[in-house]
């Protein structure tokens, strides 16, 4: 043969030589060695959590909600209104790499996460992402940003494959080769991320991150993630645009709100009994939060449900399981230090305007903190036993939920000197209500006073949700906060509807003539006005007067309310500089004549079905949010998202609201006659500016253009009626009255459509109506002058 010949020699298959593949650079046995030990460890975590039953009284599986922008047409009322779908298929169907879970602290972000992940294990391998790991992001080290994301990574698998050791001891494995493998399997797609705690990186390492995971895209490769996280900012590096193209590169989901049938069901049989009702009014989170559900049930499955009276009693009652008082005095004595530490950081951290339920961006606490007090921290860590209300990461901690800190800030304050000037100062301030509440039912002796401070600086609302933690308060005082709360919307608030029932004379004579007199006389100062409370003040006012309000309002007839006494500096307002701004009140509040004579009204064409008004005023313009300030200078814009500048019509005022404003304004709303001959003039047109012209632009805003907010109310001046007002038809529903209607409807009417309904909805002849204590976002307001211009048919 010859030397150059390249003919291969001739092999048997039994005599090749072969190269026996390591396990530690095998896939399958990779996949196979992890799944097997972390299902073990994953199923022991759960079982112990959950239970072994996965039951709904056990597990509630939460329903996921697609949050994504819709692609496809809406109308402005979905838009307003968004009704998100609920996610049935698998992640793995949703067609994008990276998963963007947004909920609330305690409602079992990491544990379905996990509940996921063990499915998945427990399924074998996949043929997509067929390696799935769970991760705590929470435990990369601060500053590192992505950079010590890989070593996580590595060194959690790593641990699992090694304990194959101690099942086959004489099994070698190369930690070298595992992570050399390791890395071949991110680099080729074979895993799939689960990501918990993005919310508690530091929010520099949360934005490079993100960053490098979405907006770049490429620090995981081909890689599936889930990231989770409550819904906080990326801090002050992170643009809008920026974080606008993550949001979009991502597919974005939340958690839809536990419904009660699936609360009754984890609950059980304590589901129906009546404090679990009154209890899910006044303390509605407890029921929307599967962590706090959780503590309810542990409360009843010890045996001291009896215990709870309300929230305060809850979290008290639960507190003395997690933290029992101990049979010795060594015992008592280090429960006492915990419970006193606590609350003296919450509250310090409350005044310092740190609340964890408001977190923007930055999220926890130094550990400085907590250091120097061996009864919360040993060598840099927290003690076990306070894991059921703290959580620490790497260089910060946190409470378990943002409740925790208002509970034990709550109950701090109630033992403290300055209390009452607090909750007084505090108690229109949304953000301490919680913190307060927990106060109020904290405090053992007498509430009346705290409760007097509450009503005469109109922190109504805060006293109205109070009410079940306070155990000691007076008839007289409940009964008060239940007339000023009376006419609040059902569906907002229904911890409130009861209060329909209260009664005017019962208040009075529970709390005396002179004490109701000086509770109205405060409550009418500017400085303590609340307006969605006013219309329950004036109620008890007319009833203080024997005058019946519902009869003032059908008949439209205010002279005997504008002659009480107490109202005189109340009324006295508009015009006094030194309480509004004078320039403001001419320029918003200016108004337009409507000559008398008969006009067509609906669609009643024959001239003898005409209807005859007098001569009256109506304003010019809806009401601006510049002249609303005006009577209502603490307030905050109900919808600013849809209405945000002076000269932008105020929305979201009720019917009551509107009434008391009117009456402020020394003037009244229109009746539906007024209103429709001031927008169409005496010829019948269907708008304001005569016919339609095939829905051109530049005569109103409505939902047919798209706008999408309201519009400034002089923008449409091709739009003017006959008598010069703007905005008759569209940017805003305006309430009107109907004469001698209360017997006969409990729905109040508005006229002239808004921006979120289309055109045709804004003619002049077409009727609406809504509930008169509905915040609606479409519904403003405009005044006449305060003679009727309707006549009798025999005048």
């Amino acid at each position: 043969m010859s030397e150059t010949d390249d003919t291969s020699l001739a092999r048997s298959e039994s005599s090749a030589p072969s190269v026996r593949t390591r396990p530690e650079e095998d896939f399958s046995w990779i996949i196979a060695a992890y799944s097997r030990h972390r299902l073990r460890e994953l199923t022991q975590e759960l079982d112990k959590d959950l239970g072994e039953n996965r039951g709904p009284q056990c597990y509630l599986p939460p329903v996921l909600l697609d949050t994504n922008p819709v692609h496809h047409r809406q109308s402005l009322q979905e838009q307003i209104f968004p009704n998100p779908r609920a996610i049935n298929e698998d992640l793995l169907d949703l067609g994008k790499s990276n998963l963007l879970l947004e909920a609330p602290a305690g409602m079992g972000k990491s544990t379905f996460l996990k509940v996921y992940q063990e499915s998945r294990l427990q399924r074998g391998e996949a043929e997509e992402y067929p390696l799935t790991v769970y991760l705590d992001l929470g435990l990369l080290p601060k500053g590192s940003g992505f950079n010590e994301f890989y070593p996580l990574y590595f060194s959690h698998v790593s641990e699992m494959i090694l304990r194959e050791k101690e099942e086959q001891p004489d099994l070698v494995l190369d930690e070298e080769i595992l992570k050399q493998t390791l890395k071949r399997m991110v680099l080729t797609g074979q895993v799939m991320f689960l990501l918990d705690g993005l919310d508690r990186m530091a929010a520099d390492d949360r934005f490079q991150f993100f960053y490098d995971v979405v907006v770049d895209g490429d620090a995981l490769h081909d890689n599936l993630a889930v990231m989770a996280m409550r819904p906080v900012g990326f801090g002050p590096m992170a643009t809008t645009s920026v974080v606008k193209r993550g949001q979009d590169a991502c597919f974005r989901m939340t958690f839809q709100k536990l419904d009660e049938k699936s609360c009754k069901a984890y609950l059980g049989e304590i589901g129906n009994k009546p404090l679990i009702d009154n209890m899910r009014l006044f303390s509605s989170e407890i029921f929307q939060t599967p962590y706090l559900l959780r503590l309810l049930r542990s409360v009843a499955q010890a045996g001291r449900l009896e215990e709870v009276r309300n929230q305060t009693t809850f979290f008290e009652t639960w507190l003395s399981l997690v933290l029992p008082e101990g049979e010795d005095k060594e015992e008592v004595e280090l429960r006492h230090r915990i419970l006193s530490r606590l609350g003296t950081i919450s509250l310090e951290l409350a005044e310092a305007d740190r609340f964890q339920r408001f977190e923007e961006a930055d999220t926890g606490y130094e550990m400085d903190l907590l250091e120097g007090d061996p009864s919360l921290l040993n060598d840099g860590t927290l003690l076990w036993n306070l894991d059921p209300i703290l959580r620490q990461t790497q260089h910060k901690w946190e409470y378990r939920h943002p409740v925790f800190q208002e509970f034990f800030a709550g109950r701090h304050l109630a033992r403290k000197p300055e209390r009452d000037e607090l909750i007084k100062a505090r108690g229109r301030d949304t953000r301490w209500e919680s913190l307060l509440k927990f106060s109020i039912g904290s405090i053992s002796g007498s509430l009346d006073t705290i409760y007097d401070l509450l009503i005469e600086t109109g922190a109504l609302f805060l006293a109205g949700n109070a009410l079940p933690e306070a155990q000691k308060l007076s008839e007289s005082r409940r009964l008060m906060v239940g007339q000023l709360l009376k006419y609040q919307d059902r569906e907002q608030y229904p911890q409130f509807s009861r209060n329909r029932l209260v009664q005017p004379p019962k208040v009075i004579s529970a709390l005396g003539q002179e004490k109701t007199r000086e509770m109205i006389c405060e409550l009418l100062k500017r400085e303590n006005r609340n307006t969605r409370i006013l219309y329950g003040v004036l109620d008890l006012l007319c009833t203080l007067h024997k005058i019946k309000l519902i009869d003032v309002i059908d008949c439209q007839d205010f002279s005997p309310v504008n002659a009480l006494p107490e109202l005189h500096e109340f009324l006295k307002e508009r015009s006094d500089p030194e309480s509004v701004d004078q320039k403001v009140m001419k320029r918003w509040g200016e108004m337009v004549t409507v000559s008398q004579g008969k006009f067509i009204y609906q669609n009643e064409r024959d001239e003898e079905d005409h209807i005859y008004l007098k001569e009256f005023a109506i304003m010019k313009c809806p009401v601006t949010n510049a002249l609303w300030k005006q009577f209502d200078p603490e307030g905050e814009l109900r919808h600013p998202k849809f209405s945000y500048d002076d000269d932008q019509p105020v929305i979201g005022i009720n019917y009551y609201e509107a009434t008391l404003f009117a009456l402020w304004m020394g003037l009244r709303l229109p009746t539906e006659k007024e209103w429709e001959k001031a927008a169409r003039g005496t010829d019948g047109r269907d708008y304001p500016w005569g016919d339609a012209l095939g829905y051109q632009s530049g005569f109103t805003n409505t939902a047919d253009f798209v706008l999408g907010r309201t519009s400034a109310v002089e923008s449409f001046e091709d739009g003017l009626s006959p008598y010069g007002c703007y905005d008759m038809a569209g940017n805003v529903w305006e309430w009107c009255v109907q004469l001698y209607s209360s017997k006969f409807s409990t729905q109040k009417v508005v006229r002239g459509g808004a921006w979120m309904n289309y055109m045709v909805h804004a003619k002049c002849v077409f009727r609406n109506s809504f509930d008169p204590a509905e915040h609606h976002p479409g519904v403003g307001l405009r005044c006449v002058s305060p003679d009727l211009a309707e006549t009798d048919d025999d005048e």
